[in-house]
């Protein structure tokens, strides 16, 4: 099962079982498809396993995240703030 979800053009926070904190700026949103991926092959993340929810995006195989990029390495997702 797939949905969409179009949220507004603002500041996303994500917060990671493990207490990391990251986010997305609007250009950062804009710039990508993002997905909160809840299941792998029809089974469920488990932790370990970039779960419960994986925040993972379509960039392009070539590009390398600098240090402004926090979010795009947030899995293990549990809380997640739209705006500020």
């Amino acid at each position: 099962m797939f949905g969409y979800l179009e949220a507004a053009q603002v500041k996303t926070t994500f917060v990671a079982v493990n207490g990391y904190t990251g986010w997305l700026d609007p250009d950062d949103i804009k710039s990508s498809d993002w997905i909160l991926a809840l299941f792998a092959d029809g089974v469920p993340l488990g932790l370990g396993q970039q779960g419960p929810v994986w925040l993972i995006n379509t960039r392009a195989p070539d590009f390398k995240p600098d240090e402004t990029h926090h979010a795009h390495w947030v899995w293990a997702v549990f809380y997640i703030k739209v705006g500020e």
